[in-house]
C-alpha cells in the first residue's frame, strides 16, 4: 500500500513515524491522571490496601503489614512501605484516598516509560511510541492503574527487569544483568514468588535466541546508525536476523567498559553470577528478618498458604478459586480495543513457528512473557482478572510489533466498529449521568451547576472523539487510538461522581463510630468480620475490634461472661449464627436514626436480659455499615 493510499482512506493500521503525533501520546498519558481524585475508596480491594498502608505509616510495625491490628502477610511489605512514605508525604492533605490512588497512577506512568525504553531497544522509536499508546488505552491497564493495587508496582518492576535484560542480551551490555537481578528482587518483594516466576518465563524468550545466535551476531560497529538495522552492505543480515533497534538514540548502547561481545561469548554465564547474587541477597535478607520478627507461624502462612496453597487450591479460605480456562474469558476484555491486532500477531507467530523460521527476541520476548504468563497464571487455583495486568506490557509489545506491517482488512473493519461502539457507549454514559446527577451530587449550588461542573470535561472529550472519528485526514491508527483515549477520559470523569453515592461507605462507617461514642459502655469485639469491613473501620474511624475465634467465645460474650468485651460486631450474614449462640431472654432496641441516608442504615442493639451494674449490658451489635459493606463484598 502506498503512502498516498494510506493517507486518503485512513484504512491501514500500519505504524509509521508520521501517524503517531505527540498530542496523541500526551492524550494517552493523560488517561492515568483522570478519575483519581473524584471518589473515595471503593470495594473490594482499596479499603484493605489503604488500611495496610496506613498501619505501615505508623511507627512500630516492624516491617510486618498489619490489617486493623492483625498481621496480614499475604505479600512482602515493599509496596506498603513505599506507599506509607507517600502517604506521609501527603500528610498535609490528611488521609486522602485520592492522594493514595495517585501513587497507583505514578506506578502506571513509570510502567509506560519503561515500556517505551524496552520497545525502543527491541524495535525502534516509532514502534516504542506505538507500544505506549496501545498499553495506555487497554481497559485492563486503565483499571489496574486507577485502583489501589500492589499489581501496579509489580508491572513496573517486570518491565524494568526486562529492559535491563534486553540491554544485556540485545545491546551486548552484560553489566545490566546485575541490575536485572535487583529489579527481579523488587518484583519479589512486592508480590512474592509470582514476580520472579513471570520474569523467568519472559527471560527464556530473550536468552534462548541470544544463546542460539551468539556466534552470528554482528559487532556494534556494523550497525547502521540511520536505520537502526544491521549494516549488511547489500548482503543479507547475519543468519537472516534483523535487529530492530535504534542504537543512536538508545540510553543503553554498547560501551566497552561494561563488557564486549567477545567477552560475553567467551564467558556467557560470567555476568549471570552477580545477577543471581543481587537477586537472592535482598530476598533472603528479608525472609530471615521476617522469620525472626514474625515467627514461624506467620512465615509459614506467608510462604505455604499464599504460594503453595494458591497454586494447589488448598487455601480455599483465600477465595477466587476458578477453573483452568478463566483467563480465556477475561483476557479479551482487558485488551478489547486491540484484540484484532493481537489475534493477527499470535496468528503470524504460529505461522512463523510452523514454518520453522528463525525466531528473534523481538518476537519471543512478548510471546514468552505474555502467552507464557497466561499459562503460568492459569496453573494457579486462585485467579483474578487483575493478575493479567502483569502481562499487558508484553501484549502491547506484540501488538506494536504486529502493526509494523499492514493488517488484513477485517482487522481494520473491527477497529472502525469498535470506535462506533465506544462513542455510543460514551454518549449513553453521559445521558445516564444526567439522569443520576441530581441524586448523586449535592445541590448546594443548584443541580444544573453541580451537574455541569464535572460533566463538562466528559462532554468535551466525547465531542473531540467524534471530531477525530470523522477526520479522514488522520490514519486509522490515530483515529482508533484517539477515540479510545478520549472515551476512556470521558468515562473515568463520569464514573466517580455518578457512582460515589452508592459506592462510598465512609458516611456509614463514621455514623457507626458516632453511635458507639453515644454508648461508651459498648466495647464490641468482632465476629467473622471480613477484611474489607475491618479495613474500612480502621481507615475511616481508627476503630479495631478484638476478634472472637470460636462460637464458645461468642456465647460467653453474649451471656455476659466475656471479660472486658461487652459487645459483638458482626456482619449481617452472621447475625443468625450469633443469635443461636445466645441464650433466650433477650430483647431488641434500635439505635437512633437520622435523616442522613447513611444514618438510616444504622444498626440494631440486642441487649441481654442479664442485669449489670454498668450503664449498659452486654450487647450484640449488628451495624448497618457492616451490613452494607458485607453485602457489596458478597456480590
Amino acid at each position: 500500500m502506498s503512502p498516498t493510499q494510506e493517507h486518503r482512506g485512513g484504512r491501514s493500521l500500519r505504524a509509521s513515524s508520521t501517524n503517531l503525533p505527540r498530542w496523541l501520546v500526551g492524550l494517552c498519558l493523560l488517561i492515568s491522571l483522570c478519575g483519581i481524585f473524584n471518589h473515595e475508596l471503593w470495594t473490594p480491594d482499596e479499603p484493605r490496601e489503604a488500611a495496610l498502608i496506613l498501619a505501615m505509616s505508623h511507627p512500630g510495625h516492624g516491617g510486618v503489614p498489619h490489617l486493623a491490628g492483625k498481621p496480614f502477610v499475604e505479600k512482602p511489605p515493599l509496596y506498603y512501605l513505599l506507599s506509607a512514605y507517600w502517604l506521609r508525604l501527603g500528610s498535609a492533605q490528611g488521609q486522602s484516598a485520592g492522594w493514595l490512588r495517585l501513587s497507583s497512577a505514578l506506578w502506571g506512568l513509570g510502567t509506560l516509560g519503561m515500556t517505551f525504553l524496552l520497545a525502543r531497544r527491541l524495535y525502534d522509536r516509532a514502534t516504542a511510541r506505538l507500544a505506549v499508546v496501545i498499553l495506555a488505552t487497554m481497559p485492563g491497564f486503565i483499571h489496574v492503574t486507577h485502583w489501589l493495587l500492589v499489581d501496579n508496582a509489580l508491572m513496573f518492576f517486570l518491565v524494568a527487569a526486562f529492559w535491563a535484560l534486553t540491554a544485556a542480551y540485545q545491546g551486548a551490555r552484560p553489566g545490566f544483568l546485575p541490575l536485572a537481578g535487583l529489579l527481579a528482587a523488587g518484583a519479589f518483594l512486592v508480590k512474592g514468588l509470582v514476580g520472579p516466576l513471570l520474569i523467568g518465563v519472559g527471560w527464556l524468550g530473550l536468552f534462548i535466541p541470544w544463546w542460539l545466535n551468539r556466534d552470528l551476531r554482528a559487532a556494534p560497529e556494523d550497525l547502521d546508525r540511520n536505520s537502526g538495522l544491521y549494516a549488511t552492505h547489500g548482503q543479507p543480515a547475519p543468519n537472516g536476523i534483523p535487529k530492530f533497534a535504534d542504537p543512536s538514540a538508545s540510553l543503553i548502547t554498547h560501551h566497552p567498559s561494561l563488557g564486549t561481545p567477545s567477552l560475553l561469548r567467551a564467558h556467557p554465564f560470567l555476568f549471570h553470577v552477580p545477577a543471581v547474587v543481587l537477586f537472592l541477597a535482598p530476598v533472603l535478607a528479608w525472609a530471615a528478618i521476617f522469620y525472626a520478627t514474625a515467627g514461624r507461624a506467620l512465615f509459614m502462612e506467608w510462604f505455604w498458604t499464599n504460594h503453595v496453597g494458591r497454586f494447589s487450591g488448598s487455601a480455599m479460605q483465600l477465595g477466587h478459586i476458578a477453573g483452568p480456562f478463566y483467563y480465556l474469558g477475561a483476557l479479551p476484555v482487558y485488551v478489547l480495543p486491540w484484540l484484532a491486532v493481537l489475534a493477527c500477531g499470535v496468528g503470524n507467530a504460529v505461522i512463523k513457528i510452523r514454518a520453522r523460521a528463525t525466531l528473534t527476541a523481538d518476537l519471543t520476548l512478548p510471546l514468552a512473557w505474555g502467552l507464557g504468563g497466561v499459562l503460568l497464571l492459569s496453573l494457579a487455583a486462585t485467579k483474578r482478572e487483575i493478575y493479567l495486568g502483569a502481562l499487558l506490557p508484553a501484549l502491547a509489545l506484540l501488538a506494536a510489533r504486529t502493526l509494523r506491517r499492514p493488517l488484513p482488512r477485517w482487522a481494520a473493519v473491527y477497529q472502525r466498529l469498535w470506535n462506533v461502539v465506544l462513542l455510543l457507549v460514551s454518549v449513553a454514559a453521559l445521558l445516564e449521568a444526567c439522569w443520576l446527577a441530581p441524586r448523586a451530587l449535592p445541590d448546594a449550588n443548584g443541580p444544573m451547576a453541580a451537574r455541569m461542573l464535572w460533566m463538562l470535561p466528559a462532554l468535551l472529550a466525547v465531542t473531540a472523539g467524534f471530531v477525530i472519528w470523522r477526520n479522514q485526514r488522520l490514519t486509522a491508527l490515530v483515529r482508533a487510538a484517539g477515540v479510545t483515549a478520549l472515551s476512556a477520559i470521558a468515562l473515568l470523569t463520569i464514573a466517580g461522581p455518578t457512582l460515589e453515592k452508592w459506592k462510598d461507605y465512609r458516611p456509614a462507617f463514621t455514623h457507626f463510630e458516632e453511635e458507639l461514642k453515644a454508648h461508651p459502655a459498648l466495647q464490641p469485639a468482632a465476629w467473622e468480620l471480613d477484611e474489607t469491613t475491618r479495613a474500612g473501620f480502621y481507615w475511616y474511624t481508627g476503630l479495631t475490634f478484638p476478634a472472637l475465634r470460636a462460637a464458645g467465645e461468642l456465647q460467653a460474650v453474649l451471656q455476659g461472661r466475656g471479660p472486658g468485651l461487652p459487645g459483638v460486631t458482626q456482619p449481617r450474614g452472621t447475625a443468625g449464627r450469633a443469635a443461636e449462640a445466645a441464650r433466650p431472654g433477650q430483647r431488641g432496641a434500635h439505635l437512633p436514626e437520622g435523616r442522613d441516608p447513611a444514618a438510616a442504615r444504622a444498626g440494631k442493639i440486642s441487649r441481654s436480659g442479664r442485669k449489670t451494674n454498668g450503664p449498659a449490658a452486654h450487647a450484640a451489635i449488628d451495624p448497618g455499615p457492616v451490613r452494607a459493606v458485607s453485602k457489596e463484598l458478597r456480590k
